[in-house]
């Protein structure tokens, strides 16, 4: 057994050192895992004062040592330390040693010059030349570089999928609705490269398309339709649900979608559009309870807003370096801070969406109003005693909550919580009483005309205030262009510039996994140095060069869909590409929570097509609002059939009870932005899409349009099952089918459950 661990070793040693071993690809990903939380970039946190994240830590002279000696791993202290046997002087100490693939990897790399690299995603991005690439009988830039790396894989693509399958999956990914009949039979009459083309400008042009890519949006931006903690009251900002649903429709530039969700406030003139996209710093949970202080909410508010700007365009967990500089990534504290000090100069506010609207902020947690429709009676005397009565609940809260946590002990205690709640019921009842009859007002941005200055804080406390910082972007990406005042609207350009190598690289990463159900990089959220490696760097970066060329999503979808790689069938699995790493098949992916809803509404010929507009309450089982109900929620308020018929982006998303079929199917809380969902596979799924009343109408829906359906009982089961798959039944299908009909006398009951049985295939819920 010996003799054959010596062989392997041998061979690995021989097959890794046949290469120049790169430091970004092969030896980063060892380091970050098992080094870099000693000896990273955390200055404060550093052991033994070693860093092993750069070439000049590395080699540092460390009194007679050092950790890499470059050209000789044999007196390099760290191959030393990873091969030692005893307990005291073996890195790393705790956790799983190095294997020996690792341990040779390390010495091979130190033996050829231990060269050090610029992390892969914080390079300048530059187009590759796809021309350069062997890649026979393509024409596509993006199936070169794929088949390039199956050819090196002695691996080919798989074949084309059938029209049905292909022309489904389109739909689903651009729509997330299933084509109609109709257009299956019709392309795969003509299942040519044209006809194809000419159907995907089809769905790109349509308004559903806006529908389907606003829901991976609004996970982004976590939105929801209420404040999220304690009694989680509801909250307007729905309009900006609809303005990323036209943005997405009309085509906006990915940079001026960008600049207007981020500062649309501090563009020149801005419209009231502009003003609504600002809801994207608005969208993150706000704790307005009366325990909540005015500052502790500021802060709390502003680095939310720093988390998402990291998640989304920079691929980067920033809040890591909230309380101390970032363990693996070059972000400093201060870093972290200066961007918190973009938001921390801004206002909440609320813009009217009628006429006569009414303009409230944020007063210690509280929703104060500052100025009242002109048509409310005495509205300055109601807007001024509001005003007083809101500081007074706040403080009275304040104090009352010091007295139930047993912090402070006065005599008259009880009486003071009485009064907090006095003063808590007046508030709330004024505030109803506006908001029945002025409902319609939307969360913004504006900034301070005041701004205070925002400093770091120490381990995120806001009590313990240290250095003051300006506005400012992480010193180790591309340079921020110096402005006397830098805002919002800066930070936007910064992003969006043509010298940062990270934004188009994420976005572009996100468009794939949502298409292939896997990004080019796994870790679509960690372009770190914690992240996955891209399969694929070249294809990444030809694609994210493109995009930034115009920044058009549609543009960017379009490119892909029409690839080879994109139109694989994905019942192939090849033995050498299992997870489809290589894409040696085409994508297979669990559709989203929303779109097996509105799927199954499709198919049954039951979903309402209208568009926009407050959210819908489809009907759910009594109980689910019961614990969180506020004091402006008395009821759970259902929507009329016809309304809850509706997409299923448009259905109230309360964070603390998001509609049971959307928990149930793995919707996200959107609490934080949402780069990936989950995709669990359980019993409880089976059992809603079989059980869930809904469903059970849909079939009833289903059952009476197949039965009207012309033609033999053949005839009507063959277009049942194209309109649920798009694919046409085998023999077999229909036989069981058939026979399942004939054991039921009922023929109502019969076309029931050959309804409910199609609409519950996995093919109805997968998109292949």
């Amino acid at each position: 057994m010996k003799l054959v661990y010596i062989l392997l070793f041998t061979f690995l040693s021989l097959n890794i050192a046949a290469k120049e071993l790169s430091f970004d690809k092969d030896i980063r990903p060892i380091l970050s895992n098992k080094c870099f939380s000693c000896h990273g970039f955390d200055g404060e946190k550093r052991d033994a004062n070693l860093r092993l994240d750069t070439f000049e830590g590395a080699t540092a002279n460390l009194g007679g040592y050092s950790a890499i000696i470059p050209g000789k791993s044999h007196l390099s202290e760290l191959i030393k330390r990873v091969e030692s046997e005893d307990e005291d002087d073996i890195m790393p100490p705790e956790g799983d040693a190095l294997t020996q693939e690792q341990i040779t990897k390390l010495k091979l790399w130190i033996n050829q010059g231990a060269k050090y690299e610029r992390l892969w995603s914080y390079k300048n991005l530059t187009k590759p030349k796809s021309s350069q690439i062997k890649a026979p009988n393509v024409e596509s830039d993006i199936d070169k570089f794929v088949l390039n790396k199956l050819l090196s894989k002695n691996l080919t693509f798989s074949e084309q999928a059938t029209p049905a399958i292909l022309i489904r999956r389109a739909s689903l990914d651009l729509t997330g609705l299933p084509p109609s009949v109709n257009d299956v039979i019709a392309f795969e009459e003509n299942p040519s490269n044209t006809a194809y083309e000419l159907y995907i400008n089809k769905l790109l042009q349509s308004k559903n398309f806006g529908e389907r890519w606003a829901t991976h949006w609004l996970d982004l931006a976590r939105y929801g339709d209420s404040n999220g903690y304690q009694h989680d009251q509801r909250r307007t900002v729905w309009p900006y649900r609809d303005w990323v649903i036209k943005a997405f429709n009309d085509g906006m530039p990915f940079d001026q979608f960008t600049k207007e969700q981020i500062a649309g406030d501090l563009l020149k003139d801005p419209s009231h559009n502009q003003l609504i996209a600002t809801g994207f710093n608005r969208c993150g949970p706000i704790n307005i309870g009366g325990g909540s202080k005015v500052e502790e909410t500021k802060y709390d508010l502003a680095k939310d807003r720093v988390n998402t700007i990291g998640t989304i365009f920079l691929g980067a967990t920033l809040e890591c370096a909230q309380c101390h500089n970032h363990k693996f990534d070059p972000i400093t504290q201060k870093d972290y801070y200066r961007l918190l000090a973009y938001f921390y100069s801004s206002e909440e506010q609320v813009v009217p969406l009628t006429e006569h609207g009414a303009v409230k902020r944020v007063f210690g947690g509280e929703f104060i109003l500052d100025t009242y429709p002109k048509d409310i009676k005495d509205h300055q005397t109601f807007a001024n005693e509001l005003i007083e009565l809101g500081a007074k609940t706040v403080e009275a809260n304040r104090i009352a909550i010091q007295i139930k946590q047993g912090l402070i002990h006065p005599t008259n205690g009880n009486e003071l919580i009485k009064l907090a709640e006095e003063y808590q019921s007046k508030t709330l009842k004024m505030i109803e009483e506006l908001d029945a009859t002025y409902e319609h007002r939307m969360l913004i941005m504006r900034e301070d005309e005041n701004p205070k200055k925002a400093h770091i804080l120490y381990r995120g406390n806001y009590t313990d205030k240290r250095e003051s910082v300006s506005p400012g972007t992480p010193s180790s990406l591309h340079p921020l262009k110096p402005h006397k005042n830098s805002t919002r609207l800066e930070l936007a350009d910064w992003l969006v510039s043509k010298n940062n190598p990270l934004t188009a690289r994420v976005i572009v990463n996100r468009l794939w996994e949502q298409l292939f159900g896997s990004g080019i990089v796994t870790t679509t959220e960690d372009f770190g140095f914690q992240g996955e490696q891209p399969s694929h760097p070249e294809l990444l970066d030809w694609l994210a060069s493109d995009f930034r060329d115009h920044w058009s999503i549609k543009k960017t979808l379009k490119t892909i869909m029409l690839s080879k790689t994109y139109k694989q069938s994905s019942n192939y699995r090849n033995v050498g590409d299992p997870t489809n790493r290589l894409l040696s098949r085409g994508p297979s992916k669990r559709l989203n929570a929303e779109f097996i809803r509105d799927n199954i509404l499709s198919i049954a010929g039951l979903l309402n097509m209208k568009m926009g507009g407050p959210p819908i309450f489809p009907e759910q089982p009594d109980g689910i609002w019961k614990e969180i109900l506020g004091n402006l929620d008395k009821e759970y308020p259902t929507s009329s059939e016809t309304e809850g018929y509706r997409r299923s982006i448009y259905i109230i998303w309360r964070r603390g009870a998001l509609h049971p079929i959307l928990s149930t199917f793995d919707a996200p809380s959107r609490n934080t932005s949402i780069s990936q969902r989950s995709s669990t596979n359980t019993p409880l799924q089976a059992l809603v899409t079989m059980n869930e009343p809904l469903l059970i109408r849909a079939a009833e829906s289903f059952a009476k349009n197949i039965k009207n359906h012309q033609g033999t009982i053949e005839n009507k089961i063959y277009w049942a099952f194209r309109s649920a798959v798009s694919r046409a039944p085998s023999d077999l299908e229909i036989k069981i089918l058939k026979h399942l009909k004939a054991k039921i006398p009922n023929e109502n009951k019969a076309w029931f459950f050959i309804a409910h049985t199609i609409l519950n295939l996995d093919e109805v819920v997968r998109n292949r």
